[in-house]
């Protein structure tokens, strides 16, 4: 099923109140710094400290989908009455936490439903930097076929318009090389690596 392309309009912007979830992106990473700790101490021969931080690790996943999952909706959401709810939900903390693999197959299965729904108005993630969550968790959920044409929608036009990468979707200043790490995420599954 193909995507469809961000939004116009609708660039992630951290600061307003119509990007809730930016608790959930936060603590997304905290997980995947968890995880990324517990195998480099595996890998450097401390099993026993490898260990502790894997608990701490499942212990955060659990309380990350309590908090932030809402079952309902299928959706990552902060659920913060604070900020103006007329605004729809949006797709960055729905990746975020299926890259940092919180959400049980059955849950990861749909959120990528209600992403991929061109007729779910949600906010869409407007940026080569954020587009590394969507990659992320697509094909850790064995999504790579939809990763790759998740690239080839959104980082087509600025290949076609310039060959460099842009800070944003829809424009921006046009060489951000760090926007590039979705195209190697690709190209690392695609390889087997």
């Amino acid at each position: 099923k193909p995507f469809h392309p961000p939004a116009k309009g609708a660039p992630y912007d951290f600061m307003a109140p119509r990007t809730r979830g930016m608790n959930a992106v936060v603590n997304a990473n905290w997980i995947r710094m968890l995880h990324a700790v517990s195998e480099g101490c595996f890998m450097q021969g401390d099993s026993a400290y490898s260990e502790q931080i894997s608990k701490l690790e499942a212990l955060a996943k659990k309380s990350y989908v309590k908090r932030f999952l809402d079952r309902g909706s299928g959706l990552v959401t902060e659920r913060l009455p604070a900020l103006d709810s007329s605004f729809p939900p949006s797709e960055l903390p729905c990746y975020a936490a299926l890259a940092a693999g919180v959400a049980s197959r059955q849950d990861a299965e749909k959120i990528i439903r209600r992403c991929t729904d061109p007729e779910k108005l949600m906010l869409r993630i407007g940026s080569p930097s954020g587009s590394r969550y969507v990659v992320e968790g697509l094909i850790r959920y064995g999504h790579a076929e939809m990763a790759l044409q998740y690239v080839k929608t959104v980082f087509g036009p600025m290949i076609r318009n310039g060959k460099t990468l842009w800070e944003a979707f829809e424009g921006g200043t046009r060489c951000h090389a760090w926007g590039s790490y979705s195209l190697y995420c690709v190209w690392k599954s695609k390889a087997g690596k």
